[in-house]
């Protein structure tokens, strides 16, 4: 029999459904206090730490209560807050109140353990229990957001849709957009997801899958039975991906461009090129700010089954302090601890949601969560239909990964969720290397259309030098097909990588001379434009040389070392490309992207003259991208356009 929510009566089912996921069993909670004695000793203990905003409400109330603190908060972009977090505990240059937006092991390794000090008792246990770490609580989550979807009422009404009830209504509504040419960019999408990290991301997953599972009586039992290690994804995750695949299906949402669609959502939203996007309520408010000419409305995750639509919550961000305290600096600590706990207070929180535009404070009691409620999210919130998501942010980091991979078309659902289930019972080290911060970047780096494959990028000098890199070989090429995301301002993750280049295609080391990369360099340039107007994948991104082309003719004009010298004919160099390239999966179709020249695999086309195989690395694209940023680490990437391919036109 299948139970559903059909109306507010069913409490129990409303309530027991927010607990989803939980990690392990919290430890108990001493009565450890900060110690009061220090707050006015007349020399001030400066704090520090990093947030996306100031926070002049807790700040003036901190200030106020101790009279020897003084918060300084150093302003960071949304993106970076993690990164530099991370990097500046990783180089012994921490702040001491260390903000993450989604925790990690990474981090906590160098916090204090809080597991014993009493404010740490004052949150939900289940919320405290899903953020712990190898069974210690190393961080205080801060008031959190609601999250929906946000779309253009105005443009909605022009299309004939005064009120979306269901995921169908949703649907039939970027239909009618898609063909009015309404709501849409150049690209023809009309939605993406506002996210800034995989934690925010994975809520978008979670969400579509509440309303008609997970706050069902399946869902809730499926809940409780994977938190006792007897239950499996399997099975329960087979239809999470249902709606978002279909408008990946329609043209109507490209996963391909998701990092690069996020950056411009509030853009796109605010201007009327973009219908529908996800995020939480202050993405609500800032796109209201921002598109003057339009209304706008917040809607919850719907259900096509006749049931409860529900809203999802998560904290904005997490606490912990710098454990280099403990050593170092103990009067210090206690300043922090006193912080926390003042934080964890009911004026504490009231101040920081006045701060930061939240809405839900995750304290047990004693606090009004605030901030403006959007119309299309009052009937949820008050009728007690909020999915507080609780998973573990890892294993939400994880699925949010692999669930891009199955919509991009490079993994099977079915195999992902037995990943899911290998990741939560067991863990494994590859799996955290692609929710982890690998490195940052100074600038954004662009991918978007098609530039990659008509001359020369940022995000393609990258990856060439990548490959080169890796590969040790006097020049490495890319062809552009291979590249398919940017690289934004701030942090990487694992995954950004996996992004920027989807394809397993292996990095292979051939020896050949300079009449064969002349071949190769016109081949790249013969398909920049094509029946279609989209140019083709094999044009060549470059590293270790530069040249430059007729684009009417195809001729190749120069070919040159870095330093200027000329490449001849008959100079021999290590080169490395893609076994693609080198006729691995063959010539048939246009598979190699036509570089026949190359071909030291296929049996279906002559072998190259003048082209030897010297190794096969084993490394895929998103491989020698890893090896390249985990190799200069403690450095960003400041990769820019400089001279290496020219157009003499």
């Amino acid at each position: 029999m299948k139970f559903t929510l059909k109306n507010k009566k069913n409490n129990f089912i409303r309530r027991t459904a927010c607990l989803l996921l939980c990690g392990a069993v919290l430890t108990g909670f001493s009565a450890c206090q900060p110690d009061e004695s220090n707050a006015d000793s007349g020399e001030k203990a400066v704090i520090t730490m990093l947030y996306p905003t100031k926070l002049p409400e807790f700040e003036a109330l901190l200030e106020s209560t101790y009279t020897d603190i003084d918060l300084q908060i150093e302003i960071n972009a949304v993106a970076t807050v993690s990164g530099q977090s991370e990097r500046r505990l990783l180089n012994g240059h921490g702040t001491d109140i260390v903000t993450v937006l989604t925790p990690s092991a990474n981090v906590s390794d160098y916090l204090a353990d809080l597991s014993e000090m009493e404010y740490t008792s004052r949150y939900s246990s289940q919320v405290m229990r899903s953020y712990m770490v190898n069974g210690q609580a190393k961080y205080i989550p801060l008031p959190g957001q609601y999250s929906g979807y946000i779309y253009n009422v105005t443009i909605a009404k022009e299309l004939g849709f005064d009120k979306i009830e269901s995921r169908s209504d949703l649907l039939a509504l970027l239909e009618a957009g898609s063909k009015a040419k309404k709501g849409t960019g150049e690209d023809g999408t009309l939605f993406s997801i506002y996210a800034t990290d995989l934690g925010s991301l994975g809520s978008f997953y979670i969400g579509n899958h509440v309303p008609d599972y997970l706050a069902q009586s399946e869902g809730i039992i499926w809940s409780d039975n994977i938190k006792q290690g007897n239950g499996s994804f399997t099975g329960a995750f087979d239809n999470a991906l249902d709606f978002p695949m279909k408008m990946v299906e329609e043209g109507y949402f490209d996963p391909y461009t998701l990092e690069g669609q996020s950056a411009h959502v509030i853009e796109r939203m605010g201007n009327g090129t973009m219908l529908l996007t996800y995020g939480g309520v202050n993405l609500y408010d800032t796109i209201r700010s921002e598109g003057k000419d339009y209304e706008y409305e917040m809607i919850p995750f719907l259900s096509d089954e006749g049931n409860q639509p529900w809203t999802v919550s998560a904290p904005c961000a997490f606490l912990g302090i710098n454990a280099s305290l403990e050593q170092n600096d103990p009067k210090k600590l206690d300043a922090c601890h006193r912080m926390l706990s003042l934080l964890s207070t009911t004026k504490g929180q009231e101040a920081l949601i006045k701060d930061i535009g939240a809405a839900q404070t995750y304290l047990t009691e004693g606090v009004k969560n605030g901030g403006e409620i959007p119309d299309g999210l009052k009937s949820c919130i008050d009728g007690g239909y909020v999915y507080n998501i609780r998973i573990p942010t890892d294993l939400m980091c994880y699925i949010a990964n692999r669930f891009d991979r199955v919509l991009l078309g490079s993994a099977e659902l079915s195999a992902v969720l037995e990943q899911f289930d290998d990741y939560y019972y067991s863990g494994r080290e590859e799996i955290n290397s692609d929710v982890s911060i690998v490195g940052w970047v100074e600038h954004d780096m662009i991918c978007e259309n098609y530039n990659v494959r008509l001359g020369e990028t940022e995000i393609g000098n990258l990856v060439s030098d990548a490959v080169r890199e890796a590969a040790e070989s006097d020049i490495g090429f890319i062809n552009g097909g291979s590249i398919r995301s940017s690289l934004y301002e701030g942090d990487v993750l694992g995954a950004d990588l996996d992004a920027v280049c989807p394809y397993d295609n292996k990095i292979v080391v051939l020896k050949t001379n300079g009449r064969v990369i002349r071949e190769m360099l016109e081949n790249g340039v013969s398909q920049l434009v094509r029946d279609n107007d989209i140019p083709s994948g094999r044009f060549l991104n470059v590293s270790g040389m530069c040249y430059s082309f007729d684009p009417e003719t195809g001729e190749i004009t120069s070919m040159t070392l870095p330093d200027g010298t000329p490449i001849k004919d008959s100079d021999e160099f290590t080169i490395a490309v893609t076994d693609y390239m080198a006729g691995n999966k063959g010539y048939i179709e246009d598979s190699g992207d036509g570089y026949t020249m190359l071909n030291v695999y296929s049996d279906t086309a002559p072998l190259a003259q003048d082209v030897q195989l010297v190794r096969e690395t084993g490394l895929n694209c998103a491989d020698v991208l890893g090896k390249y940023f985990a190799a200069h680490k403690a450095e960003g990437f400041d990769t820019r356009i400089e001279g290496r391919i020219t157009s003499s036109k």
